[in-house]
């Protein structure tokens, strides 16, 4: 079985390829852009599934493997000068940073970075604490080109929309959005699934144990751009969930309204443990032991 350092080294062999077949004489920016979203797309597949005992040795087991391609968001460019935009198309795609999202605003806008990420923001309802990341749900987008702050509280207010709907209560908004997010990269697709790994993570954090899932952490080291060697997960950060008890301290990224939905109603039991097989599908366990067993019938080492 691969381990991380060994896939991390793939993929960014993975995205010289991309970049090298591209057509790089013309704009370098777009291709850098397209391989740095394959690859957070496909680092936020190699999170460690299974969970272990809170304070064991011993820590889950990493089923690790790629994703299929995921194309960049693009967004419609306009014909004309900003000012004279009617329209745009902005594509967010899912376990997007918001970083990318603000430099397809800013292309539609002819700003910066900065300044879009300034308009997204000025959007934001308080329970995100000034930080956009993750407060925007993956999906097209319509724009008035002639305004970015219109825009950029569009953006926002799709997911203030759905918290709304599902009827989370606004002192849990942000547990919520941090929660979809991790759920996004744990189980990328299948309501099933999702609303399963949402109950294992909130029971663990219910009976005060470790998540110990490694999605906060590939977030925190740019695992999308940088490979890290072994010893570099080994790293004293809030996100490191293997040593801080709770979630980590901001979204890890976009998510779908499926995992939204997921974290605002998760399926009921009293699982403490997941693993995500080959196929992509989960399977939840409630003791340790049933997780052990559950490894040597995949074939994985316990």
């Amino acid at each position: 079985m691969n381990t991380a350092h060994d896939l991390m080294e793939q993929l960014q062999g993975n995205g010289a390829h991309l970049y090298a077949s591209s057509a790089l004489a013309t704009d370098h920016t777009r291709v850098v852009r397209t391989v740095r979203r394959d690859r957070a797309v496909r680092t936020s597949l190699l999170s460690v599934a299974g969970l272990a005992v809170a304070g064991a040795a011993a820590v889950g087991v990493a089923n690790l493997r790629t994703a299929p391609l995921v194309p960049a968001a693009t967004p419609t460019p306009p014909s004309a000068a900003p000012s004279t935009i009617v329209d745009a198309t902005i594509s967010v795609a899912r376990q997007e940073r918001v970083e990318y999202i603000a430099d397809d605003l800013a292309a539609v806008y002819g700003v910066t970075r900065d300044e879009a990420l300034d308009a997204l923001v000025s959007a934001l309802p308080q329970e995100a604490e000034g930080n956009p990341e993750g407060w925007i749900v993956s999906g097209e987008y319509t724009v008035d080109g002639g305004d970015i702050q219109a825009a950029a509280s569009s953006l926002v207010s799709t997911m203030t929309g759905h918290l709304e709907a599902f009827d989370v209560p606004r002192d849990q908004w942000r547990q919520t959005v941090v929660l979809a997010s991790i759920i996004q990269q744990e189980a990328p697709t299948g309501r099933t699934d999702q609303a399963g790994v949402a109950r294992v993570l909130l029971n663990r954090l219910d009976q005060g144990m470790l998540l110990q899932i490694e999605s906060p952490l590939a977030y925190d080291l740019r695992a999308d751009e940088n490979v890290i060697s072994d010893d570099g997960w080994a790293v004293d950060t809030p996100f490191n969930t293997y040593m801080y008890e709770g979630l980590p301290p901001s979204p890890i990224g976009t998510s779908t309204m499926a995992a939204l939905d997921a974290a605002a109603d998760p399926a009921d039991g009293d699982w403490l443990y997941f693993l995500r097989k080959e196929d992509g599908n989960v399977l939840l366990f409630t003791t340790f032991e049933e997780f052990q067993a559950g490894l040597e019938e995949q074939g994985l080492p316990n």
